[in-house]
Parts: C-alpha cells; structure tokens; sequence
C-alpha cells in the first residue's frame, strides 16, 4: 500500500512542500498497519527506518532490568518517530509499540537522508522537532529532580490540557491514559496517583471518572503545581 500525498500534509515536517513534491516523497514510502501490542521499533537494533504515525497511538518506552516499562512519550497521528537512529547511525534507543490498531508510514533511512538533502524545509522542521524533544525532555529532568511526585502529576494534567489544544477553561479531554500509565510517565506508582487525583476532585480543580475528565480550572491547577 502505497501513501498518497495528501496524506502527508498532516506531518508537520511536509507542510511546507508542495503537492508535487509530497507526491515524491510519498512515492518512496511504504505503509504497514500494527495491531495493539505489536512493536514498531525494538531498542538495541539497527534497522534505521524512519516512521509516520497515520492513525492510532504508539507508545515510546524502555525496560529497566526488573522489566518495569520506562515511559518516554505517547506518538499521535501526525507525529514522526525512529529519527534519531537514521541521523546518528546509531542502535535503537526504545522500544515504540502499538497502544491502539496503528497505521505507519515509513521511509528507508538513505531516503530519509536524501529527502533531507533535496528538500531544506523539511531539514528546517526537523531540526526545530529535535529542538523541541530537548526542551521537553530538560523540562521533565528538572521536574523529576525538583518537585515532588504530587507536584509532577499536577504538572502532567496540564500537559494534557495543553495537549488537548484548549486555552480556555474548562478543558474536556478526549484522550486519556489510565492511571498506571499517568504513574509511568511520572516515574511513580498508581496509588499515588489516584489519591492525588481524588484530592484534586475534591478541591474542585477536576472531574476525574470513567465517562468525564475535565479540567476546571488550568490557572488554580498551575498555581497548585507550585505548591508541595
């Protein structure tokens, strides 16, 4: 199955090509569809391909030594993922792994590099992608080393409502992993989630059950945020 260009426009990095050129470049992929569970990307390999997230949901993760899966980032449609082995030549560095029925486009690593070379805006997009990780990833060092665990899921709702591209309160979120998964990306367990979950509730500041999930009030969960 071949990518048609208009299916590319949803990838930040292609948004500024040309319809002829998102033709070329979707002429070189491939398309594959993973079921829940399957992986994209195992660490420690060297296959270089680079990755397109169409529909569905991957997760980025590691295991420590215990086998406890170490969260990094859940990829959406429109997100690009597997790029870093194809720049560096290097192995693998996480596991990806389908948390929903998946479709993926991918593109070989020297075709990855190549579309780099002939297409500067792209190398542009990327750059500011990689940039962006950087950001994301320093800002989760300091908060894992500076605040608490209470703190830190406070800070992860917000990230959700920003995620959710809501300025405005109230913010309803759509998409929204369980509490073991909130624990992972945290680096806590699940019950320390929930009681803080409850307490948020119960001060007002969410709804937080199986059929609603709702920020009340992103301003008053920030300045808790700042709070231990």
């Amino acid at each position: 199955m071949k990518p048609a260009a208009l299916t590319l426009s949803v990838f930040d990095i292609f948004q500024g090509l040309s319809s002829a050129q998102r033709a070329e470049v979707a002429a070189q992929m491939t398309a594959r569809q993973y079921s829940v569970g399957q992986c994209v990307i195992s660490a420690g390999t060297t296959l270089r391909t680079v990755h397109f997230l169409v529909s569905g949901r991957v997760r980025a993760c590691a295991y420590n030594h215990s086998g406890r899966q170490v969260y990094f980032e859940d990829l959406v449609p429109g997100m690009m993922f597997g790029e870093l082995a194809a720049l560096d030549h290097g192995d693998r560095s996480s596991d990806c792994i389908a948390m929903e029925n998946s479709l993926v486009l991918s593109l070989e690593q020297q075709q990855f590099l190549q579309v780099l070379d002939d297409l500067p805006e792209v190398k542009d997009r990327v750059l500011l992608r990689l940039v962006g990780m950087v950001r994301r990833q320093l800002q989760r060092v300091f908060e894992y080393t500076t605040y608490s665990v209470n703190q830190r899921i406070r800070f992860e709702l917000l990230r959700l409502a920003s995620e959710a591209g809501e300025v405005h309160s109230p913010v309803v979120l759509r998409s929204v992993p369980t509490q073991a998964e909130l624990a992972e990306r945290i680096s806590s367990h699940r019950e320390a989630v929930s009681r803080e979950l409850k307490l948020l509730e119960a001060e007002g500041l969410i709804t937080w059950n199986r059929h609603s999930h709702i920020i009340h009030d992103q301003k008053a969960l920030l300045k808790r945020a700042g709070s231990s």
